[in-house]
């Protein structure tokens, strides 16, 4: 089965409608149930895109990325600006290195593009960028050769003891602490041992 992005009919109300921009969601799943989000603003110009991406941006986060998704869609969600203009360098730099809440990309419209489509153009620009479609790995071989990671104790009783690693839920940060406090109370046994 190939990856591949699809429209996502959601409700984007809580992200502010501007003259000039238009707002699309695409998602695609893996095959053990993860989601994975592209927000996608088409943007007219550039002085749109620049008094207006950290707004569209809050909202995602806010509205969105706060509620009810998984840990994996939560760090695996992007926002796509689509502009059909030459964005200036510095604004595209300064948006694609705000990784804030989640990866951000700035894209140029492909020439040719319309609204017939720019749906098209969008989920194959979504397949390269963020799934790597271009990249033909069909004369790798893959002896399943597995290389165990070399963890500390420390390390190991994190694995061992099973904790979650879910920031978010109450019970996983419980568990961390104590895990942590146990931690440093061998290590400090440890080191004075060594004394």
């Amino acid at each position: 089965m190939e990856l591949t992005f699809e429209k996502y009919d959601i409700d984007l109300s809580f992200i502010p409608m501007h003259e000039g921009i238009s707002n699309s969601s695409y998602m695609t799943t893996f095959n053990h149930g993860s989601k994975l989000t592209a927000f996608c603003c088409s943007v007219s110009s550039d002085l749109l895109l620049k008094e207006k991406w950290r707004e569209v941006s809050d909202c995602i986060s806010y509205d969105y990325l706060t509620g009810e998704i998984s840990d994996f869609e939560h760090w695996n969600s992007y926002l796509v600006f689509i502009c059909s203009f030459d964005v200036p360098k510095a604004l595209k730099y300064e948006i694609e290195n705000d990784k804030l809440y989640m990866r951000k990309l700035v894209e140029k419209k492909p020439a040719g593009s319309d609204d017939a489509t720019s749906e098209k153009s969008i989920i194959e620009m979504l397949n390269r960028r963020l799934l790597f479609s271009h990249i033909d790995l069909s004369g790798y071989k893959n002896e399943n050769t597995s290389i165990p990671p070399l963890l500390s104790k420390w390390g190991q009783g994190v694995i061992d003891e099973k904790i979650s690693s879910d920031s978010r839920k109450e019970h996983s940060k419980n568990a961390r602490e104590v895990w942590i406090k146990a931690a440093l109370t061998d290590a400090m046994k440890v080191a004075s041992d060594e004394d």
